[in-house]
């Protein structure tokens, strides 16, 4: 028995951090490690999030339909909530998390029914 492929089949699995075929070929699989979220700075400006919402639900490609009312992620309805919707919005489009408002994460903001892209 060959302890090299097989080792390292096992390895992988264990640690989560590798996927194998366990055929010796492994392919390094690190998307849910580096999986990324644009959302609304702790310290962003209020009073500007309203014409940041404006503006990239205007956006092509950007649908914000989920924040309007009735909406899956309309609650909180909250200019930070929807600013943090419509940021990964944009991140997910252009991919770029807005320094002025946004921040990037490693954890999913999803919740209830409200799903971040």
């Amino acid at each position: 028995m060959s302890k090299g492929p097989l080792s390292f089949c096992l390895l992988s699995l264990f640690l989560g951090l590798v996927m194998s075929s366990c055929n010796g070929n492994p392919t390094i699989f690190m998307e849910k490690y580096t999986r990324q979220w644009c959302i609304t700075k702790p310290n962003a400006q209020i009073d500007k999030l309203q014409g940041f919402i404006d503006y990239a639900c205007s956006q092509p490609h950007v649908d914000c339909h989920a924040i309007n009312l009735g909406g899956p992620c309309f609650e909180p309805n909250t200019l930070r909530s929807h600013a943090a919707y419509a940021l990964n919005q944009i991140y997910r489009v252009k991919g770029v998390c807005d320094p002025n408002f946004g921040i990037t994460i490693i954890d999913d903001p999803s919740y209830g029914n409200c799903h971040y892209p």
